[in-house]
């Protein structure tokens, strides 16, 4: 069974390769903390698919690019 928590580390490495800081793409999501990211990414609080389809498409990559580097994340963590 997939942990979709790691789908924060995949969004962390997508958001960091587009030179975004959470405070900047919080601002595109029109959220006003930057907490919100923080906790996703370090697998604090799960998130709805709604909203991370808009940070995909913030990012310019496919929901389905995040989720499968999210299980690549998952693998290299319990060594399949």
């Amino acid at each position: 069974m997939h942990d979709i928590r790691n789908i924060g580390l995949a969004i962390q490495t997508y958001r960091r390769e587009e030179g975004y800081t959470q405070e900047e793409l919080s601002g595109l999501l029109n959220k006003d903390k930057t907490s919100f990211l923080t906790r996703i990414e370090n697998k604090q609080k799960t998130i709805s698919l709604l909203a991370l389809n808009e940070i995909a498409e913030m990012l310019e990559v496919k929901l389905s690019e995040l989720i499968e580097v999210a299980e690549e994340i998952e693998e290299a963590f319990i060594g399949e």
